[in-house]
This record gives structure tokens, C-alpha cells and sequence, in this order.
């Protein structure tokens, strides 16, 4: 049969290599057929077929034999290169274990020796410390007999100082006894004169508080007196600003007869519409800008211009314009009612003139004809011009003018001005009257006090009084003079 050798490591991949170089040339001549005498090659037998068959399945059962020998080689090399490298590491930690068994006993030897050392040292201290203990006990023991002879030189000396104090307390006892007696008399005396003068102290108390109180009781009644004064002064200035009628006057006295005005052929209607028209004129002209007529216009002109005579009648009609431009401005046409002229132009944007004051007067009072004679005088003058009225309708018309003048934002401003003037003067005359009076207070104190001072002297003079009755007389006069301040 077969005979199977080992082969080292490095021939067994020459080998299989020369072994796989034979295995593939002899296929290649099985499978290679032999040529005819044509040139063709033709194919194999089928005995040929099956023996190559069985070539092929040997070659492959050979080399899975040597694949599985040379595993096993090379296992088995594995294996003792595992058991070499065992045996160096346990051979390693064996000599490891050796050097730390040695490095153990170093130690221990080292600890040995260590509290071998510590041990010396502790007895060399100890013998020290007892050494020490000695010393200081013999230290102490000298301390202690040096303070006993101290303590008893001190006890000596104090028991000599404490009889040198005894005796000098015994002097001072004496002494003190002494000076206790004197002091106990002069407390005695002094205690009488503090019992004599608080006697007296509380005599002068009483006399003081009863003059006091009388002082108080004069002055209550002379303050009731002034109050008293005071309100019947005030109920008779009260009583006298009081208006009284003139069917209780007294003195009935007969009304003076004045003359006629020279020239005046007015009635007494058209006459008190001629003068409110001046009045108002004169106070709020210059308010409205109406003081360029008002200062040449006088009575005469007016009743001039009523009557259409003269300059005066110009005079009435520039009167008329400039009054009746500042009533179309302020206070206006009412809201709803006609204010625009025949050619459609608004009152406001209007220029009044001479020319067109009738017509504009006749729109602005139609508008305002609350009063029966009014809406009368403002139908007239649709077909009438204003110069051609008679002159009480004329004065009627200026009068009218001036109440609705006296509507307007400027005078009302103006009026409630000159209420605030009045009031400030009102106002700065009370506080000129009050310091007038203050004044007048301290006046009359100050002559008083000047002629209490002159009596005082005089009384000093003749009758030699002290000065503390001097003293006492000007306290008073002070408190009097506080009476007085707070009466006022």
C-alpha cells in the first residue's frame, strides 16, 4: 500500500505545487483527442471517459488527504508553540512572584527596623520629659519656700500697716464726729432761713396771683367793654350803609327845578335813546372801534341828525354804518334767517356803505323781529330809505343797535373785565385801610408808652422808687401792650 512520510514545513509547498503541476498536464492529455489522417480530432471513447472520471475523484481524495494532513501539521505546530508560550509565562509569573515575596520580606525587615528606632526614640524622649519633671519640681519647690518667706515678710508689714491704720482711723472718726456737728447746725440753719423765704415766697405767690387775677378781671372787662364798642360800631356802619327809601328819610328836602337843555326840541323817548346812544358810545367805543364818531359827536349833533339837519345828519349816518358793520360781525344773524342781499352776496362779505345801510339794516332787523314795533320799522324800510323816518323811528333804530351791540363777545369781555378791576381795587382798598388802622394802633401805643415813660420818671423823681417797682411797672406795661395786640 501507500507509505505516508512527514515532511517539514518548508516542503510541503513544493510539493503540492509539483504535485498539482502533474495532476493538471495529465488532464490535459486525457481530454486532448488524437488527430485522423483527415486532420480532425475526434472524440473520446466512453472507457476513456470513465477512467478519467476516476483519475479525477483519486487526484481529489489525495489532495483533501494532504489539505487535511498539513492542517493537522500545522495544528499541531500550533499547538506546541501554545505550550511554549505557556511554559514562558508561567515560568515569568513564577520569577514575578519570587521578586515580590522578596520585596515583601525587604519590607518587613524595613517596619522591623523602623519600630525598632521608633521604640529608642520614644525612650530617649520619655528619660528626657522625666529629667525635665525633675528639674521643674525642684524649680517649684524653691519657688514655693521663696513665696513663703515673701508671704510672711508681707504679713509682718501688713499687720504694722493695718495697726498705723487703725489708728489714724480713730483720729479721722474724731475728727469726723466733729466736723458732723458743725455741719448738722448749719444744715439746721440753713433749713430755717430755706422755711423762712419759702414762707415768704408763697406770700409774695398769693400777692402776685391776686393781682394777677385782678389784672385779668379788668382786662376781661375792659375786652368785653371793647367788643361791646366794637359791635355797636359795626351795627351802626352796617345800619348806615343800609339804602334807604326815600319816603323815610328825615330830611325831606324838594327836588331842585332844572332848566330845559338850550336848543333841545327832542321828546323825552327820542331824548333818553339819543343819551344811551352817547353812553354807550363813550364806554365801549373804543372796544368796537367806534371812537372816531364818538368823540365829535355830541346831543346838538345828534338832534341834528335826526332832524336831517346840517352836518349832523352825515354824522348820524357814518354813526349808523360803523354800528351797524360791527352788529352784522358780532353778534351776528341768527342761524335760519335771511342774510343775504337782492344780488346774493352775504351781509358779511358785504362792504357797508351810506348807499347800502338801508337795505342791509332792513335784512338785519328782520331777522332779529321779536318786538311788533321793530318788524313795523323793518317793513318800512323796504320801501323807505333810513334818513327818510321820522326822527323818533331813527332813534329807535340807534337804540336797537346799541341792545344788540351790548350781545356782543367784546363788550361782555370787556364788562366782565372792568368787574375784575373793580373788585381788586375794592379788595386793595380794605387792605390799605387795615394797615392804616395797624398804623394808627401802633401810633397811639407808642405816644402812650412815650407818656408812661414821663410819668414814670417823674414818679421816680419825687416819690424815689427802686428799681424793681421800675422792673415790675415795665412787665406790666409789656403785658399791656400784648392785651392790647391781641384786642386789636
Amino acid at each position: 500500500g501507500l507509505q505516508w512520510l512527514l515532511l517539514a514545513q518548508d516542503e510541503v509547498a513544493p510539493s503540492t505545487t509539483s504535485v498539482d503541476g502533474r495532476r493538471t498536464h495529465r488532464l490535459k492529455l486525457e481530454h486532448q483527442s488524437i488527430p485522423d489522417d483527415t486532420g480532425v480530432r475526434c472524440p473520446l471513447t466512453g472507457n476513456s471517459l470513465q477512467d478519467a472520471n476516476d483519475a479525477k475523484l483519486l487526484r481529489k481524495l489525495e489532495a483533501q488527504e494532504i489539505a487535511r494532513q498539513a492542517a493537522q501539521i500545522k495544528m499541531k505546530r500550533k499547538l506546541e508553540k501554545q505550550a511554549i508560550a505557556r511554559a514562558a509565562k508561567e515560568e515569568k509569573k513564577r520569577q514575578a512572584m519570587m521578586a515580590a515575596e522578596e520585596r515583601r520580606k525587604k519590607r518587613e525587615e524595613m517596619k522591623i527596623f523602623k519600630q525598632q528606632e521608633k521604640i529608642k526614640r520614644i525612650q530617649h524622649i520619655r528619660m528626657e520629659k522625666e529629667l525635665r519633671a525633675q528639674q521643674v519640681l525642684e524649680e517649684k519647690r524653691k519657688r514655693k519656700e521663696a513665696a513663703a518667706n515673701a508671704k510672711l515678710l508681707e504679713t509682718q508689714k501688713r499687720n504694722e500697716e493695718k495697726e498705723i491704720r487703725r489708728l489714724q482711723a480713730v483720729l479721722l472718726k474724731q475728727q469726723e464726729l466733729e466736723r458732723h456737728k458743725l455741719e448738722m447746725e448749719r444744715e439746721r440753719q440753713r433749713q430755717h432761713m430755706m422755711l423762712v423765704k419759702a414762707v415768704e415766697a408763697q406770700r409774695k405767690a398769693e400777692e402776685k396771683e391776686r393781682l394777677k387775677q385782678e389784672r385779668d378781671e379788668k382786662k376781661r372787662i375792659n375786652k368785653e367793654k371793647k367788643l361791646e364798642l366794637r359791635r355797636l360800631e359795626l351795627e351802626k356802619a352796617k345800619e348806615l350803609k343800609k339804602p334807604n327809601e326815600d319816603m323815610r328819610l328825615a330830611d325831606h328836602k324838594p327836588l331842585p327845578e332844572l332848566s330845559c337843555m338850550p336848543g333841545l326840541i327832542l321828546p323825552g323817548k327820542i331824548f333818553s335813546d339819543c343819551l344811551m346812544v352817547l353812553q354807550f358810545l363813550r364806554n365801549f367805543g373804543k372796544v368796537l372801534k367806534l371812537d372816531s364818531n364818538s368823540d365829535s359827536l355830541t346831543i346838538s349833533h345828534l338832534q341834528q341828525g335826526l332832524l336831517n339837519m346840517g352836518d349832523g345828519m352825515h354824522e348820524v349816518q357814518d354813526l349808523l354804518v360803523s354800528m351797524l358793520s360791527a352788529a352784522v360781525c358780532d353778534p351776528g344773524i341768527p342761524a335760519g334767517c335771511k342774510s343775504k342781499t337782492i344780488l346774493g352776496d352775504h351781509l358779511t362779505n358785504v362792504e357797508i356803505n351810506r348807499d347800502n345801510v338801508s337795505e342791509i339794516l332792513q335784512i338785519y332787523m328782520e331777522s332779529h323781529s321779536d318786538d311788533p314795533a321793530l318788524a313795523r320799522l323793518a317793513v318800512s324800510l323796504k320801501t323807505k330809505a333810513f334818513q327818510a323816518h321820522s326822527p323818533s323811528q331813527k332813534a329807535a333804530v340807534l337804540a336797537f343797535l346799541v341792545n344788540e351791540l351790548c350781545c356782543s363777545r367784546a363788550v361782555i369781555s370787556e364788562i366782565d373785565k372792568n368787574i375784575d378791576c373793580m373788585t381788586n381795587l375794592r379788595k386793595n382798598k380794605w387792605i390799605v385801610e387795615g394797615k392804616l388802622r395797624e398804623l394808627k394802633n401802633i401810633h397811639a401805643k407808642s405816644v402812650e408808652k412815650r407818656a408812661s415813660c414821663v410819668r414814670g420818671a417823674i414818679s421816680h423823681t419825687f416819690n424815689g422808687s427802686t428799681f424793681r417797682d421800675e422792673c415790675q411797672r415795665k412787665e406790666k406795661d409789656s403785658e399791656e401792650e400784648e392785651d392790647e395786640d391781641e384786642d386789636s
